[in-house]
């Protein structure tokens, strides 16, 4: 299974999440459900949730679309 991560420039000194975390943004911003985040990360349901709560209170927004606009902000994805 190819890693939807891999690949994405992304400097993490850019926001301030952890490498995990900066896994979890970029699949919610690909639109990946919870479940499917969880199956890719190999990690539980529970645990997805955690990571984009505090994800939320990092950026100060727990908006999906509003994570999009900081991906674009920072340059999270290249082409």
């Amino acid at each position: 299974m190819e890693d939807e991560t891999e690949g994405d420039q992304f400097n993490p000194v850019d926001l301030p999440i952890t490498k995990r975390e900066k896994e979890v943004f970029i699949l919610t911003v690909k639109g990946y459900s919870q479940k499917d985040i969880a199956e890719r990360l190999d990690i539980s349901v529970k645990t997805v949730e955690n990571h984009r709560q505090k994800i939320g209170e990092k950026l100060g927004t727990h908006k999906r679309y509003e994570w999009v606009e900081t991906a674009r902000k920072y340059n999270v994805f290249q082409p």
